[in-house]
């Protein structure tokens, strides 16, 4: 995918008040050049907050743009939301006694989220 290539659109809000406007977006997409090496990459994915179906369709296709078109070999899963950052004692998951020790985040692999897609909500919690 090129920085130049768009999609053109137009929009209309109400065409009794308003005239059509052009929009261009950039277009989404793989790109040949990024800022990081992604050898040297270490991503996190965290999902968080409301109703969102098929959010582990998209854990599962960033897992795999990474891996596939990127190179990247470390992406690690960031449970219960943003709380999955902050220490065990402020963890809100209510399965765990406060005592237990914090899990590490999930290594997400393309074999890990393979089928992740067949599941309701988010693999992350």
């Amino acid at each position: 995918m090129s920085e130049d290539s768009f999609i053109l659109g137009d929009i209309v809000r109400s065409p009794a008040k308003q005239k059509p406007v052009s929009r261009a977006y950039v277009r989404a997409g793989v790109r040949a050049q990024t800022y990081f090496d992604p050898a040297t990459v270490r991503a996190a994915i965290v999902t968080c907050g409301g109703l969102c179906p098929g959010l582990n369709n998209v854990i599962r296709e960033l897992v795999d743009t990474l891996t596939y078109c990127y190179g990247v070999d470390h992406i690690v899963g960031v449970q219960h939301g943003y709380w999955g950052f902050h220490t065990p004692d402020a963890d809100p998951a209510p399965v765990r006694s406060p005592n237990a020790p914090k899990a590490e985040p999930p290594l997400l692999t393309p074999a890990y989220v393979a089928k992740v897609h067949n599941y309701g909500g988010t693999v992350l919690g």
